[in-house]
């Protein structure tokens, strides 16, 4: 008897460990690396972005596998990777450690160029997929067509590139300011990769439809005093401002403009990265009146027919009791991309995710219509088979206290208006 007993004890132990090891096996959570630098707005974006997403994500069951026969669902984890904005070799070690240590299976997330381009040989050296909401520059896209086979992991899904950028701006330039008596132009940037050469860029094409680069100007990120540029603005006799900015100095720039009444004088134009927050406005008050910026990520108007941003715009506020700004709905998006291909696939394994995503045959509809170029990995834009996969808007503030699109005609809600003109 006392034979059977100890055998029926075995037996469970045995049996019991097996069962607890399929179980922790079955239901073991999926590890995402959330990238970005969370001690600024768009980092900050990145993070409620991810934390709105998965909260939904695994409230509804996780990400669905198949295993044995069965549907199993996986939970997500997130492993929060701190770049410190332009911190490389910080941003590399930790996240390194998000791999080998904590066991991350995917990236998600970047902003600064500058971090995205050298963390991507840690993407490459770990054989890891990255879906991409930050680094605009060429150079990403650049990388990934140079060496196809080495850096086909990552896949943009929330930036637009600098090259497309400057293109708008030059369209947008030419349709609404040539002829209107708009002719010396003063660009100034922040010194920073992408800012720099969407400049670069829109100089040129400036230059070539007829306008003239009277100042060009770059500043350090921590600037806190624009009087100097805004001095030789007024000796060059500039007729509009191009700028580009992508944190806090949007701020000091616009706080001072208005101070010096130059934005009530000329144009100011360009990428303003944190007037994508929607309480910019609030934040600069009437200083904002006029200001015209590229959109860098709307889910404010439909561009898929499937409209989900209301919906968003309320569970966003609900959670954090603010608005989004711009990388919170890039990085949500990614979030739910990644669950759609890893369940479409029914696999965790990346080459198969890479193969989904390159298909001709695949996109996915979130707040826009996302597909990929085979080459390089960069967003199909524009008009593609009678579907709008990104479209560049401008989007103006006014003095009732609002902002609205004034370009490009389809999508516009009010006519653009010249600062310094009636």
């Amino acid at each position: 008897m006392k034979k059977k007993v100890m055998w029926v004890a075995v037996l469970l132990f045995v049996f019991g460990g097996f069962f607890s090891q399929c179980v922790k096996k079955e239901t073991a959570p999926i590890k995402i690396a959330i990238l970005g630098p969370f001690d600024h707005i768009p980092g900050k974006g990145i993070r409620t972005g991810a934390d709105l997403a998965v909260e939904e994500i695994n409230k509804n069951g996780g990400i669905v596998l198949p295993m044995d026969g069965k549907e199993v669902n996986h939970p997500i984890e997130l492993i929060y990777v701190d770049d410190k904005f332009i911190d490389t070799a910080f941003a590399s070690i930790e996240l390194r450690k998000a791999i080998d240590e904590k066991g991350s299976r995917f990236i998600v997330g970047g902003y600064a160029s500058k971090v995205v381009v050298p963390l991507m040989d840690v993407m490459a050296a770990k054989k890891i997929l990255w879906l991409g909401t930050g680094g605009s520059t060429p150079t990403v896209v650049d990388k990934i067509e140079s060496d196809h086979h080495k850096y086909r992991y990552y896949f943009r899904t929330g930036t637009i590139s600098a090259d497309m950028a400057a293109d708008s701006i030059a369209e947008f330039t030419e349709k609404s300011l040539m002829g209107k008596g708009i002719k010396k132009v003063a660009f100034v940037c922040v010194n920073h990769s992408f800012a720099r050469y969407f400049i670069i860029q829109a100089q040129k094409k400036m230059q070539s439809l007829g306008f003239e680069v009277v100042l060009e100007q770059q500043v350090p990120i921590d600037i806190k005093d624009f009087t100097p540029f805004f001095n030789k603005v007024k000796t060059v006799k500039a007729d509009l401002i191009v700028v580009a900015f992508l944190a806090d100095e949007s701020n000091v720039f616009i706080k001072q403009a208005a101070q010096l009444g130059i934005t009530n004088q000329m144009p100011i134009i360009g990428i303003l990265a944190p007037a994508n927050d929607p309480t910019f406005y609030k934040s600069v008050g009437s200083a904002a009146q006029w200001l015209t910026h590229i959109v860098l990520f709307s889910p404010v108007i439909d561009q898929t027919g499937k409209v989900t941003t209301d919906d968003f715009f309320k569970k966003y506020r609900k959670k954090f009791n603010e608005l989004p700004f711009w990388t919170a709905s890039a990085t949500y998006d990614s979030l739910y991309l990644l669950k759609h291909a890893i369940e479409t696939t029914g696999s965790l394994e990346t080459e198969k995710i890479i193969r989904l995503l390159e298909s001709d045959d695949f996109e996915y509809v979130g707040f826009r219509r996302l597909k990929w170029r085979k080459k390089n990995h960069d967003l199909y834009t524009g008009k593609n088979k009678g579907k709008d996969y990104l479209i560049m808007l401008w989007e103006q503030f006014f003095p009732d206290g609002k902002s609205y699109y004034v370009f490009p005609t389809g999508y516009h809600q009010k006519e653009f208006h010249i600062a310094g003109q009636q």
